[in-house]
C-alpha cells in the first residue's frame, strides 16, 4: 500500500479502556495526561482516537512541526495533498500518516479545538547544522 491509499483508508477504531476512570481522576486533577509511545505504529492513532473521545480531550500537542498543518486540513478536506509535505517525515518520526488522519478526524468532528505543535528542531536549521542520525541523539539535543 502507498502512503495515499493508506491515509485515504484508516479509520481510527474503537477501543475499550481498561481502568478509563482512573484516567478521568488524573486529567480532573492535573489537567495533562502524557502518553508516550513507539514512534510511528499505527495503533497509536487508535488510542489517541479514543483517549480524545472518551476522555472530552479538546487540546492535543504532538511531537511534530507547525509544518504539517496545511497537511492535516488537507487530509481534513479529504484532498491528502502530498505536496504540502515532505513524505520522508513518515518514516522518521512519531507522526505515521494514521496518526495524522486520526487528527485530521478529530478536527472535522469538531472534537480538538487546539492542535499544539512541540517539535520545532527542523523549522529553523541553518544549513550548516549537523543532525544527528539517531533519533535518542536528537531527542537528548532538545532536552
Amino acid at each position: 500500500m502507498n502512503n495515499h491509499d493508506i491515509i485515504k483508508t484508516f479509520l481510527p477504531k474503537q477501543l475499550d479502556i481498561r481502568r478509563l476512570s482512573s484516567l478521568q481522576s488524573t486529567l480532573r486533577k492535573s489537567n495533562i495526561i502524557v502518553y508516550g509511545e513507539i514512534h510511528g505504529i499505527k495503533e497509536n492513532a487508535d488510542i489517541v482516537y479514543n483517549l480524545v473521545k472518551k476522555l472530552d480531550i479538546q487540546r492535543l500537542a504532538i511531537e511534530a512541526s507547525p509544518t504539517v498543518l496545511n497537511f492535516i486540513n488537507s487530509v481534513k478536506t479529504d484532498s491528502y495533498d502530498f505536496s504540502l509535505v515532505d513524505e520522508d517525515l513518515f518514516d522518521l518520526s512519531v507522526l505515521s500518516l494514521e496518526m495524522i488522519k486520526t487528527i485530521a478526524i478529530l478536527l472535522q468532528q469538531n472534537q480538538l479545538k487546539e492542535l499544539i505543535f512541540i517539535d520545532t528542531f527542523f523549522d529553523n536549521l541553518d544549513e550548516d547544522a549537523i543532525i544527528p542520525p539517531s533519533p535518542q541523539e536528537r531527542e537528548k539535543q532538545l532536552t
